[in-house]
């Protein structure tokens, strides 16, 4: 066990040397107050810039939303490639290929003072657009703008494409 977690420190040091891995992610937190609503989410990310044009990457994230009783725990795994096909100035534009996994269980309250747990297996397979402005040499913000693609959610089959509020995300990235 010894020598697998030297080996992990060993190999995390030499890709960190090389100035290619990127660390950031993203976090909200909502209230919407006539509707008893209040979300929370935080989705920390890791990647590494195989050149100038690729990266791969994931996320890990968890989200909270307490919906007039309902609450519902989310847990969420996001491995992608990006892909950045243009430089604007200072803007680079790119798109991540990803497949997104979501797991969520919501328990309801029940008339009879007792709840109903439902849990759900939800699958994104697709495109997200965006882009990134860098704030100083290590550091960058990141916006997402829509999605593209190929959904499984609530067992149904969905195909297109998603552009509004709830597609869009902003983060950091630190680079190294």
């Amino acid at each position: 066990m010894k020598k697998l977690i030297l080996v992990l420190a060993a190999a995390i040091v030499a890709v960190s040397a090389s100035a290619q891995v990127y660390v950031g992610g993203s976090a909200s937190v909502g209230r919407n107050a006539d509707a008893n609503i209040t979300n929370f989410s935080i989705y920390p990310e890791i990647g590494y810039n195989l050149n100038n044009q690729w990266a791969v990457a994931a996320s890990l994230g968890y989200g909270y939303k307490y919906d007039d009783g309902a609450k519902t725990n989310l847990i969420t795994f996001n491995p992608y490639v990006r892909y950045s096909f243009a430089k604007l100035g200072p803007v680079n534009l790119f798109l991540d290929g990803s497949v997104d996994y979501e797991y969520a269980k919501t328990k309801t309250p029940t008339l009879l003072n007792g709840t109903v747990s439902t849990d759900s297996n939800d699958w994104y397979v697709g495109i997200k657009p965006g882009f990134a402005v860098p704030v100083s040499d290590n550091v960058a913000f990141v916006a997402h703008v829509g999605f593209l693609g190929y959904c499984y959610v609530n067992k149904e089959n969905i195909f297109g494409a998603k552009v509004d509020g709830n597609a869009l995300s902003f983060g950091f990235y630190y680079d190294f």
